[in-house]
């Protein structure tokens, strides 16, 4: 009997306030005898993942442990989602933490998981799961370096033979791409998401700067200034977008049909995170025709995490949660189910491609966790860098400026920075 569940997203008030607790009654942390049959829901924004490898790692659980049953949620737009099910005390047994939810409201919604024993030695990005009351409220589930992905047939047929070290030489490379007819760089700009690299998550800003505390710092000074890394950021898509060496099209990108473009060689490069490699390989890449170089120019080499799971308050079993949440995480079931970096230190990297863009040997930067202060004026501004980033592409980028940098400086005066 097939026991994942599909949920599509819940468009409510978007509004909605993560530090408002409603009907999120305490639940007793007390396990169920071994005899007693206990459901535990999981939910996952893997979507392309919870019928197949995810399923097979809860069918795995389920036979070591019989009295178990694992109901896999796959949720589309799972922020927004997971923040109005939290509001309402529905959040499943084992699930994300949105990624918009303030540090403070993690203990609101979520139980303390240190006693699992993954502590800031053991595993990679501890910080983006505990709360501002240094309490571990989350796992980070994988680990993603970040660089350009590219094809190296697509390579091969512009006569590229080595990998750009400079801006230079990369703006070159891609004027060769396009004489040859590939289309040079993909941004899946209507996607929107994946513009979160350039803006709201600033990595390219990160690297370019070699600025671990980048987020942290730049409450010191405007949003955007002549040449802070946002800026750089901003400017790098905006001369790729003028050239010609993006999408013909920006308005009918697609991440999937993306995908099957950059395996077959359509598309040369992108920026992402090495979370991305195994689904090019998905969508009919050779793994030796996938290869990865550090961002040109680039002071340091980003490595970050993804998403981090939890165990919900209101969860009636949380005993179990915590226990499944655990055996995910040990011996990386979880992160071999879904691919990508695993979260835990000490791991080997065996994908072909990670190992290329590491043998560049660039600085490890891993950025230091926002401040709670400083993670609110981002949040009470209300500014999405995305939007900004697509407005900044499409329209007028001196009115843009001024209009973000303007919301930035008013959200920290009422902060009182």
């Amino acid at each position: 009997m097939k026991k994942t569940k599909k949920i599509v997203s819940i468009a409510l008030v978007a509004a909605m306030a993560m530090s408002v607790l409603v009907g999120c009654g305490s639940s007793d942390s007390k396990g169920s005898s071994k005899d007693e049959k206990v459901t535990l829901t999981f939910a996952t924004h893997r979507t392309d993942k919870a019928d197949t490898t995810l399923r097979e790692m809860a069918d795995r659980y389920e036979k070591d442990n019989p009295n178990i049953t694992i109901e896999i949620e796959a949720i589309k737009d799972a922020d927004q989602t997971l923040k109005t099910r939290a509001a309402a005390g529905e959040l499943p047994d084992v699930c994300e933490l949105p990624t918009s939810a303030k540090k403070s409201d993690y203990g609101l919604y979520f139980v303390d998981i240190s006693d699992l024993g993954f502590t800031k030695d053991k595993i990679y990005c501890y910080d983006s799961g505990e709360g501002d009351d240094g309490v571990q409220y989350g796992l980070n589930s994988a680990t993603s370096y970040t660089g350009i992905i590219y094809n190296k047939q697509a390579f091969k047929k512009a006569g590229i033979t080595k990998t750009p070290q400079t801006m230079d030489e990369f703006f070159a490379d891609c004027q060769k791409l396009k004489d040859a007819g590939v289309i040079p760089f993909g941004t899946n700009f209507k996607d929107q998401w994946p513009l979160s690299i350039y803006a709201n998550d600033k990595i390219f800003a990160i690297e370019m700067t070699g600025n671990a505390n980048y987020t942290n710092d730049s409450v010191k000074e405007d949003l955007f200034t002549a040449n802070n890394g946002l800026t750089q950021s901003f400017d790098f898509l905006a001369k790729m977008k003028e050239k010609g060496y993006v999408e013909p099209d920006l308005m009918s990108t697609n991440w999937d049909q993306f995908k099957k473009d950059h395996a077959s060689g359509k598309i040369a490069m992108t920026y992402l995170g090495s979370w991305y490699l195994p689904q090019m390989a998905e969508n009919g890449a050779n793994l030796e025709d996938i290869g990865m170089f550090p961002l040109p120019g680039a002071k340091g080499q980003f490595l970050g995490g993804d998403w981090c799971y939890g165990v919900a308050k209101n969860s009636k079993h949380q005993k179990e949660a915590k226990d499944f949440l655990k055996w995910m995480w040990e011996g990386d079931n979880y992160i071999k189910a879904v691919g990508g970096g695993s979260p835990l230190k000490g791991g080997q990297q065996t994908d072909p491609a990670l190992k290329e863009l590491l043998a560049a040997n660039k600085t490890i930067i891993i950025p230091e966790a926002t401040k709670t202060e400083i993670d609110n004026v981002y949040k009470n501004s209300e500014i999405d860098l995305n939007t900004a980033l697509q407005a900044y592409l499409t329209g007028d980028k001196s009115t843009v400026v001024k209009e973000y940098n303007d919301k930035f400086a008013k959200a920290k005066k009422s902060a009182g920075m």
